[in-house]
């Protein structure tokens, strides 16, 4: 079962609407489709976009295309049902398919817990001049799959198509949970550990630097000076003194 919330924004300070597609249970232990591949071009017919679809000429179309492959982003652009019209060289490397494969396919197809209604959510929400974000997992041809943030805004100057901007944030996933293990292996260590600024100020306490001192909340101590803390001079004071000044580690 998949946790899906879709929250507005302030309209004052955005008009980014937030979609999450996030599986409460590890990706990997869901069974997921491959994306499938009609041979002959997909359920429209595989039709590619062309040089009258975005208004006419050879060199129009050629700066299209040129500004397209140019995206860092896997761009995929659908028109109003979700079927995909038109696909950049990230996208076709990030999906494992040819930009003719992809064409005709949905694009509910390659995010993982999407479904039709997503399609008129996204429609009725950029009618109102609003942008998309989409928190997901992309489905690659191999069935394997890929977290993303996924953009999505409406293309005015070409049929009202539906542009979605696909980045792979398999790094960033990574880094963020890599980060709330060593929190939690921090916050749980049963020795005292403090972190404190240049100016010798508390910026973050463990529980068990906070029980250590005799205190009941770690707000207590943050902000607060090191050396009041620990006895207003002294050894406080010698040790803030030579690990700022010397840039060395000291015991006591």
């Amino acid at each position: 079962m998949l946790r899906r919330s879709v929250l507005s924004d302030s309209a004052i300070k955005s008009r980014t609407m937030r979609i999450d597609l996030i599986p409460e249970v590890p990706v990997e232990s869901q069974g997921h489709r491959r994306v499938r591949v009609v041979k002959g071009g997909g359920r429209t017919g595989g039709k590619r976009r062309t040089s009258g679809g975005i208004g006419g000429g050879a060199e129009k179309m050629d700066r299209y295309h040129e500004l397209l492959n140019a995206i860092y982003d896997a761009a995929v652009i659908t028109d109003l049902n979700g079927i995909i019209v038109e696909v950049n060289e990230r996208a076709i490397e990030s999906l494992q398919l040819s930009a003719d494969e992809l064409c005709g396919v949905s694009i509910v197809d390659i995010i993982s817990g999407a479904g039709e209604e997503l399609i008129d959510t996204l429609v009725n929400n950029l009618k109102r001049e609003r942008y998309a974000l989409i928190q997901a997992y992309c489905i690659r041809h191999d069935g394997s799959l890929f977290p993303a943030e996924i953009a999505v805004n409406r293309l005015k100057s070409i049929d009202g198509d539906l542009c979605f901007f696909i980045r792979d944030i398999t790094i960033r996933r990574q880094a963020e949970e890599m980060l709330i293990t060593e929190h939690n292996a921090i916050q749980n260590s049963a020795n005292g550990i403090a972190v404190a600024g240049l100016d010798g100020c508390f910026e973050y306490v463990n529980p068990a630097f906070v029980r250590m001192l005799g205190y009941g909340d770690p707000a207590e101590l943050v902000g607060r000076d090191v050396r009041q803390v620990l006895g207003g001079g002294g050894a406080a004071a010698e040790m803030v003194e030579q690990v700022l000044a010397g840039g060395i580690t000291w015991e006591g």
